[in-house]
């Protein structure tokens, strides 16, 4: 079983005795960078209670590619979809404690919802997919985090249910605030500058998809985005401190 992806083509296979997912990187990010960002963020959920890092059973340089463990279950957007507000609402407290001990030590992992999975029996929130473009942001993986909610507002089923993810959002901007002592300029202003980044990608990094994706992308994504940013550099959409 093969996916294609952005960056990378995933295979659930069999490795050294364990269910793996192979992933082979064709652009971007390589083998070795994704296994030096597991190693760091694993150190940084040592002693977080649940949650953890995915294992890493083996890495071949020469193909790009890496072994990391296969975790059956949903990831945290899938979950939203399913379950509604409540999945991004129970692991709240778990997220920003995380995401404080991240930025106080400037680590910076990709803590978009998709790459959060809801372990066996729900116990646990493991991070499967850690590498990201490294972007001088204090608050980066709030910010990412935020972003990766903002995206599911597509996939709200009803007006009830966007209210309710955007209340959500409010809460964890709100409670991260409080945590790591910001004020509400300085996490739109990174979330502007984030969002800035996103624009570059879907516009200069989109000649490897079929023409279709690319006029999503450049007639699409990018004036949302756009739209986003602007949003968020006029503070249009900001959430005072409690």
């Amino acid at each position: 079983m093969r996916f294609a992806r952005r960056n990378s083509t995933l295979s659930i296979v069999a490795y050294n005795g364990h269910l793996c997912v192979k992933k082979q990187y064709h652009s971007r990010f390589t083998a070795v960078q994704e296994n030096e960002a597991f190693s760091r963020v694993g150190k940084l959920t040592q002693g977080q209670h649940r949650i953890r890092c995915a294992n890493v059973y083996g890495i071949e340089p020469e193909f790009n590619a890496i072994y990391i463990e296969y975790i059956p279950g949903l990831n945290l957007a899938d979950d939203f979809v399913i379950r509604g507000v409540e999945a991004l609402s129970k692991p709240k407290t778990t997220l920003l404690s995380l995401f404080q001990r991240a930025s106080d030590a400037n680590v910076r992992f990709d803590s978009d919802p998709k790459n959060l999975i809801r372990g066996p029996k729900r116990k646990e929130l493991v991070i499967v997919d850690p590498t990201c473009e490294d972007i001088d942001l204090q608050d980066f993986c709030i910010v990412v985090f935020l972003w990766g909610l903002i995206k599911l507002l597509f996939q709200c089923q009803g007006p009830v249910s966007v209210v309710r993810l955007v209340r959500c959002w409010r809460s964890y901007y709100r409670e991260y605030m409080k945590l790591a002592g910001r004020k509400p300029r300085e996490l739109t202003e990174q979330l502007s500058y984030y969002i800035e980044a996103v624009i570059r990608w879907n516009w200069l990094e989109s000649d490897h998809c079929s023409f279709a994706e690319r006029l999503m992308r450049k007639a699409l994504v990018v004036p949302l985005c756009y739209a986003f940013k602007l949003a968020f550099s006029w503070n249009v959409v900001m959430a005072k401190a409690s």
